[in-house]
């Protein structure tokens, strides 16, 4: 049987045996941030990892794209007034329905689409392009949109 060194003497000698979980009041710092993985920490984790925190610029790009939505359905409803047609079927019934359903319910799923996007960040879709580029695209698309709907209703 082998005996054991020194080192491992004075190491166990010294090693606290109190839990550090014991603690029920986590750290001042815990309360600000509510989960630890922000980043993606390994080279081989770079795709398909759920994350606790997202990069801050992500909820700006959120929030603009919220806005843009926003906007875009006041500016459908101005160019329906002036005589254009909803192409998406299922939109055209609720704008025929009720305008201020038609307003909720392209805002819920907007939301709701952009939620899980931003959930699978670090994912890739149809194993071709990034989640992270297809939310940057929705970006660049709404304010074309924009851009568009504004000339429209210019004439």
């Amino acid at each position: 049987m082998k005996t054991p060194t020194l080192e491992k003497i004075n190491y166990l000698e010294r090693r606290n045996n109190s839990d550090r979980r014991v603690n029920s009041i986590p750290n001042f710092k815990y309360w600000g941030q509510r989960g630890r993985r922000c980043q993606v920490r390994r080279q081989g984790e770079r795709v398909g990892i759920y994350l606790d925190r997202y990069p801050n610029s992500l909820l700006w790009v959120a929030s603009l794209i919220l806005c843009l939505c926003f906007m875009d359905a006041v500016f459908t409803l101005s160019l329906i007034q002036q005589g254009a047609v909803e192409i998406n079927p299922f939109m055209a019934i609720l704008v025929d329905t009720n305008t201020s359903l038609f307003m909720g319910v392209k805002i819920a799923l907007t939301t709701l689409s952009l939620a899980w996007l931003i959930v699978h960040y670090n994912f890739t879709a149809l194993r071709l392009f990034r989640v992270q580029r297809l939310i940057y695209s929705f970006l660049l698309f709404y304010v074309g949109l924009i851009i568009y709907e504004r000339f429209l209703l210019s004439f």
